[in-house]
């Protein structure tokens, strides 16, 4: 887009301009001195890149926050901890941690370096004052700037979002509405007159503002000056930032535009997709989706924010044959074969597995649990937690311990203190105390012997033992029933990293990455490789580590038991509506497709674990574990729950339900058959439809409420781990897998098939689908669009939406089926359709293309051959180059996989026919496999032989366990 200064009179003579100009530069010098920007990898949770006027600051994928720019008032130098949110501005940042207090640095002057105590939802800072809001929606200001912007904030009323500068500030109300205020300024502003309207986001910079309506246009107001307020007309932008003289937001297609005036190339914007963008006082950066930071204007020196490859994985706990883990953003990426194991949907600090319970600590420090009841789980936030038996502890966020469950033994009755390591047994529980002695209490032989002293770091125990690890550089201290081969740990300088029923493993002291475990003679010997792993847990017979590659690895007396030998983790997570889908990206970003006519395709810019569609809306759960929706969400009065903390939620077609974080049930919407008032109980899982809804409770039983005429509110006894609302039915899992469903069955869909165990469940209008716990789909009632014939292979995510279904199979990769009217199914094909005849000892090259449909463009595709017992002459690029070069003669059966840049995936299953030059034979037509329509071909078959550019295996097991080797 072509702008110019020349738009009208008012705006001065060209010397004029070129006198300001130069006159911002001298003033703004001292801040804009050169800078670079660290190498760090980023994560999006909330506002987690923000421009200050001369220095940038952003959070990374660990929560931690990193400044870069002017050192003025230590302004690069932020706290340490870890945030979900940051804001910037002249001469104060602040940022939001995690457990919701505010934390501010930068000049002392004016006190907005010290924020109120309490929680905060969202901070906006202006010149040497801040505002914020409180989780119930409220106002609350603090220092005192040279302007006193912030004492002329409205103090009534409930807001959704705020922004500041150092002459105004501007609110958005709970109905979408605008409110202003602040100084005239010299640019004759008046913060007074709004736009009308409904907006979802508002940005304020010096004296001028803009606003993103709901409709997708962007609003500018104030001083116009240097055409700051000129921005794009048309509709169909998902961001805008507001700079000192400038503008910049984002399409919907991800590219950036700028407008107004700026020096130094600052409305350049770089081309690319991204999904944040911030402007400055004389620069601007964006995010890329790659998680890259790039910026431009003033100082070019800050575009190379590296972004880490890959899915980082920490927090490793086994318990129950099952292993789980945590990404970046706090996501639960699990390998089970238990369904009632898998974690809750929710952004975690720390999971822990028990024999039959899991429990975890939320983002915000509320503890959920799941599984095998453990009774009422404390309200108070948490730092962390394990689980024992049949009970668990936690240490609170005052260093104090709490523990709940079974107290048979008294193993629940904590002494008082501060603690800051805890573990939770069989009859007993364990804590160090903050001057690093060991305290136990219950019944259990372990209670007796615990080692004295102090100067203890950590606790690692087993129902049998248990190991308190000192200071580097001195041994573990083991006491109980270990033997000979918990003595191996102990005779070094080694820190005890797991224990299990007859296994220790460990790491010297001072190495990284290198790991051993010893067991008893025997299979319970880990068979782990050796001198690659960082992080191992262990429980019982089974023993988990992930290695440097972040590939997980399992290894006992009774390994996973899974007809195949692999299984991708930090594969996201995908959601279908009416006619459109969404999906989040392993690493939490959100992508949406299909119909358009209600904005459900415009995702806003955000990381998420969890994204859910219905209708023709869509919503998201943040890092703050606020809800985030967009769509047709105004029929629901605008965006649900404002200023309310929750861990799990459902999006019906009108209307929608979540769990707040102290476990009650909320929803919004449409409530003509109180679909939308829930009962007053504790619930760990919610979900809704269209004029019914229904939660699994605390205690894992079934409630339903709403329209029931049909039978779909008549909720079957016993205990659930999973649960899905569609039109008029219901569906569930019970504990041990097998499937239930109620209400109106004319097509089917409340007949789920008979016998099998399942571990995920989906439930669309008038069919389903679900997961068995072999990682096949299963689908059944109405296929009039072919929405009931799922793909083959393996997988880890399924969603039933009207008419099309998607699924995320074991490898990542997406996949969808059905209708495809308005693009919502993103279906991809492999060409061509069949290959050319080959000749025997002659060389072949063909050239295989990824196409889709409904007008979707696949980008960036890879392809690679399936596993299987191939001829190594049979070779294939990840550009899609096929090369043979034929060393026999016959028919070749192979299958080939492709993936797009957005993860979609399409399988064709070829035949290679090779002949004697004097033979003749017609080619063979390949078959699309991807949506089941060919013949079976496996796809995770064992093979000696590695094929070139194969996906590699993400869990790795011996078949049989060996001996330690000697080192």
């Amino acid at each position: 887009m072509a702008l110019s200064l020349q738009r009208g009179q008012s705006r001065g003579s060209s010397w004029a301009r070129w006198v300001r100009t130069a006159l911002c530069v001298l003033l703004a010098w001292p801040a804009l001195q050169a800078y670079s920007a660290p190498s760090e990898t980023l994560g999006i949770g909330g506002p987690s890149l923000v421009v200050g006027y001369g220095h940038n600051c952003a959070i990374d994928t660990a929560g931690q926050l990193k400044c870069w720019g002017d050192t003025s008032d230590g302004l690069d130098r932020p706290p340490a901890g870890r945030y979900v949110s940051v804001a910037s501005g002249a001469f104060v940042s602040c940022a939001l941690r995690s457990d919701g207090e505010a934390v501010c640095w930068g000049s002392s002057v004016g006190g907005a370096t010290t924020p109120p105590p309490g929680p905060w939802r969202s901070l906006a800072v202006g010149s040497r004052e801040a505002c914020g809001l409180r989780p119930d929606g409220s106002l609350q200001c603090w220092g005192s700037g040279q302007n006193g912007v912030g004492a002329t904030a409205p103090t009534a009323g409930r807001f959704i979002a705020v922004s500041m500068s150092s002459m105004g500030g501007c609110v958005i109300r709970t109905d979408g509405t605008l409110q202003c205020w602040g100084h005239p300024g010299a640019g004759g502003t008046d913060w007074s007159t709004v736009p009308p309207g409904h907006f979802t986001s508002v940005s304020v910079k010096n004296e001028h503002a803009c606003a993103l309506r709901s409709d997708g246009r962007v609003l500018c107001w104030g001083n116009n000056y240097y055409g700051q307020n000129d921005a794009p007309t048309d509709a169909g932008f998902i961001a805008v930032s507001a700079g000192s003289h400038f503008g910049c937001a984002l399409r919907e297609d991800g590219s950036a535009v700028c407008w107004g005036y700026l020096y130094d190339g600052a409305l350049n914007a770089p081309p690319g997709r991204f999904t944040q963008i911030s402007a400055g006082g004389a620069h601007a950066c964006a995010t890329r989706l790659d998680g890259t930071v790039q910026c431009w204007g003033w100082d070019h020196g800050w575009d190379n924010w590296l972004h880490e490859q890959g899915t980082t994985l920490t927090g490793l706990t086994v318990g129950g044959g099952e292993a789980c883990a945590l990404d970046a953003g706090g996501e639960a990426h699990c390998a089970e074969r238990v369904p009632s194991m898998q974690p809750p949907t929710g952004r975690y600090s720390q999971l822990d597995l028990g024999a039959a319970s899991g429990c975890g600590i939320l983002h915000g420090g509320a503890a959920t649990c799941w599984g095998a009841s453990l009774g009422p789980t404390p309200t108070a936030a948490m730092s962390t937690v394990s689980v024992g038996e049949a009970h668990a502890c936690g240490i609170l966020v005052d260093g104090t311990a709490a523990c709940w469950g079974d107290n048979t033994y008294g193993q629940t009755e904590a002494p008082p203190g501060r603690y800051t390591s805890i573990v939770a047994g069989d009859r007993y529980s364990c804590g160090l105390i903050v001057a690093g002695a060991v305290n136990c209490w219950g019944q259990d032989p372990l209670v007796s012997g615990i080692p004295v002293g102090n100067g203890f770091r950590s606790l690692v125990a087993s129902d049998s033992a248990i190991c308190a690890n000192r200071d580097p550089g001195l041994h573990a201290v083991c006491w109980g029933d270990g033997g000979a081969w918990l003595a191996q740990a102990v005779r070094y300088e080694a820190r005890v990293l797991a224990l299990g029923e007859d296994m220790v493993c460990w790491q010297w002291y001072g190495s990284t990455g290198d790991i051993m475990c010893f067991g008893v003679e025997g299979p319970y010997i880990p068979n782990f490789p050796y001198s690659d792993l960082d992080q191992v847990a262990a429980a019982g017979d089974l023993a988990c580590g992930i290695d440097t590659s972040n590939l997980l690895h399992c290894s006992g007396a009774d390994p996973f038991v899974y007809p195949f030998n692999t299984l991708r983790i930090g594969t996201g997570s995908v959601s279908t509506g009416r006619a459109h889908t969404c999906s989040a990206s392993g690493s939490g970003l959100v992508d949406c497709w299909g119909d358009n006519a209600q904005r459900q395709r415009a995702a806003p810019l955000i990381r998420t674990s969890a994204v859910g569609a219905n209708g023709d809306q869509s919503c998201a759960i943040l890092g703050d574990s606020s809800l985030q929706c967009w769509g047709d969400v105004h029929r629901g009065g605008g965006q649900p729950l404002p200023g309310t903390a929750v861990r799990d939620a459902d999006v019906g077609q009108f209307n929608g339900c979540a769990v707040r974080t102290d476990g009650g049930a909320a929803c919004w919407g449409w409530n003509v058959n109180g679909q939308s008032s829930p009962p007053a109980d504790t619930f760990r899982r919610v979900a809704t439809g269209l004029n019914h809804s229904c939660g699994i409770r605390e205690d894992s039983t079934l409630a339903c409420w709403g329209y029931g005429a049909d039978g779909q509110t008549g909720a079957p006894a016993g205990e659930f781990i999973a649960l899905d609302v569609g039109e008029r039915h219901s569906c569930a899992i019970a504990v041990h897998g097998l499937l239930h469903c109620w209400g109106m069955d004319g097509e089917g869909q409340a007949t789920p098939p008979p016998g099998a165990a399942y571990r995920a469940l989906s439930t669309g209008s008038f069919h389903n689908c679900a997961i068995r716990s072999d990682g096949t789909l299963d689908c059944w009632g109405r296929n009039d669009k072919g929405q009931s014939t799922p793909p083959q292979g393996r997988f880890v995510s399924v969603s039933a939406g009207v008419t099309h279904s998607c699924a995320i199979r074991d490898n990542g990769g997406r996949v969808c089926w059905g209708d495809n009217g308005s693009g919502q199914s993103r279906i991809l094909a492999i060409g061509p359709d069949a290959l050319p005849r080959a000749e025997y000892r002659e060389s072949l090259e063909t050239r295989l293309v990824l196409t889709g449909s409904a007008g979707y463009v696949p980008r960036a595709a890879k392809f690679h051959l399936v596993p299987g017992a191939l001829p190594d002459w049979i070779e294939l690029d990840e550009d899609g180059l096929l090369r043979v070069s034929p060393q026999a003669t016959g028919a070749f059966d192979f299958v080939v996989e492709a993936r797009d840049a957005m993860g979609f995936i399409a399988s064709r299953q070829y035949r290679l026919q090779v002949g004697r030059p004097s033979e003749t034979t017609s080619p063979v037509i390949a078959g699309d496999i991807t949506g089941g329509a060919a013949r079976s071909v496996p796809q995770d078959r064992p093979t000696s032989k590695q094929v070139r550019r194969a996906p590699p295996e993400l869990i790795q097991r011996g078949a049989k366990p060996a001996k330690p080797r000697a080192r």
